[in-house]
């Protein structure tokens, strides 16, 4: 479970906030500009996400008709939001682009 909860850096494996990922960015601890698929992932949590909805509510509806599916699917409905951020992590991948420049560095040579 901890590996969907928490983010490292693949460089210096020092934790990484959810709202500093994008697609590219750099680690505040070792400063290396790092990728990520941040776009692909999060289309594939809101795909998972409706999906299980529409799946969850066309059960609920055949099982309990419209009266029963309207209770069913208020006490269900975060469900889907649950199933697309666990989804969203599982696939989200950080990958090293390259060394940054830290401020005064000189290049030798």
């Amino acid at each position: 479970m901890a590996a969907l909860t928490s983010l490292r850096c693949p460089v210096c494996g020092g934790p990484l906030a959810n709202w500093v990922v994008r697609k590219e960015f750099t680690c505040h601890h070792c400063a290396w500009a790092l990728a990520s698929n941040v776009g692909t992932a999060f289309a594939r949590g809101v795909w998972a996400g409706v999906l299980f909805e529409v799946c969850v509510a066309i059960a609920v509806f055949l099982a309990f008709g419209w009266v029963g599916a309207i209770g069913w699917l208020q006490v269900l409905g975060l469900a889907g939001l649950a199933v697309g951020a666990v989804v969203y992590r599982a696939s989200l991948q950080i990958t090293p682009l390259r060394a940054q420049r830290r401020a005064g560095m000189e290049r030798n040579g």
